[in-house]
């Protein structure tokens, strides 16, 4: 088959992983009484990824370096890492921070997932429309680097949200996403030079594993709760409580979903170690950021107060009233001045 057909099939690959890491994120968003400001993050997040083609004129000097390791490093740090978290990090202060449907102080986390999102599905398009083996490529990439992106995008938003107010650094909110990134490339950027199957390619290759662990850690014990002490609420979507249920739905059908696929990634990796031994580390490695994800969105739920005082006449009345007593609380909270970075 080829032709048309394909053409369909490799875009359709290259851009799948939008829609259940999306949902994710937009249901996060509106559960937290925010909006899914999907749009302007995701532009910018693409446009960094050309901000960045500069780099390529350092190639040259990459194909100097003949020691696996030493040309894996100098194209994971020099060539990938550091360019595009710039790239993005200039973006994202510069244009979606300012943006009129984005509040810094609250959505800075959410709005760095969307920004790495954007960032990864041309990145995808890129590598998959250019690889032979496209399929399976694809699938590889939707199940690490794409959700890989993500978090890096939302650990840069909690960053910049604390060098923001002062309980941090600009230079630690642009080195650590840095650090993170070129720590996933480097295991494999570093096996492509070696033989396939090879016990110097698995040992390159598990050497991922740690750094996928700490992605998935810092994605459920630390991204989420950041998400949950800044998820107070708002006027917003949130004060539809109809349309924040349903939100609430698809997240959590969202959340089931990426834990299924995390489950099945794995599940093939155990197949897979029967035939080939090479390939279960990598497989195995895929399971992970999905399964972070699934366990962000159980540990995003905001922390509100409780919104009835002992004794308060509103609590015996039904929930409809208890809803509009809400709101009104939410409409009479004072708001926060926005400051431009």
């Amino acid at each position: 088959m080829d032709g048309f057909p394909v053409r369909v099939l490799v875009v359709t690959a290259a851009f799948a992983p939008a829609l259940p890491i999306g949902a994710l994120l937009a249901a996060i968003s509106v559960r937290r009484g925010r909006p899914p400001y999907c749009s302007i993050a995701m532009v910018a997040g693409a446009l960094s990824v050309f901000c960045t083609f500069i780099v390529l004129l350092l190639k040259p000097v990459a194909d100097l370096i003949v020691t696996p390791w030493a040309s894996g490093l100098f194209h994971a740090f020099v060539l990938a890492a550091a360019p595009e978290e710039t790239a993005k990090l200039c973006l994202f202060i510069g244009i979606v921070l300012r943006h009129d449907e984005v509040d810094p102080d609250r959505d800075g986390i959410v709005a760095g997932g969307w920004l790495g999102l954007g960032f990864a599905l041309v990145e995808n398009f890129f590598y998959v429309s250019q690889h032979h083996e496209w399929l399976a490529v694809a699938g590889m990439r939707m199940a690490m680097a794409v959700p890989t992106h993500v978090i890096v995008g939302m650990v840069m938003g909690a960053l910049v949200a604390r060098a923001r107010e002062g309980d941090g650094s600009w230079i630690v909110a642009l080195g650590i996403p840095a650090l993170l990134h070129g720590l996933y490339d480097w295991p494999l950027l570093a096996a492509h030079g070696y033989p396939f199957g090879s016990p110097s390619m698995r040992i390159w290759i598990a050497l991922d594993i740690p750094v996928l662990l700490a992605l998935s850690a810092l994605a459920v014990f630390w991204i989420g709760p950041e998400l949950a002490a800044s998820g107070g609420t708002r006027l917003g979507l949130a004060s539809d409580p109809v349309t924040l249920r349903k939100w609430e739905r698809r997240g959590a059908f969202t959340a089931m979903v990426l834990a299924i696929a995390a489950a099945g990634w794995i599940a093939i990796a155990c197949g897979l170690a029967i035939g080939m031994s090479s390939s279960f580390w990598l497989f195995a490695d895929a399971g992970l950021l999905p399964l972070a994800l699934a366990g962000l969105w159980r540990q995003s739920r905001p922390r509100y107060a409780s919104p009835f005082q002992p004794g308060d006449h509103t609590a015996g009345h039904d929930s409809e009233s208890r809803v509009e007593a809400r709101i009104r609380r939410i409409t009479c909270r004072p708001s926060t001045s926005r400051v431009a970075p």
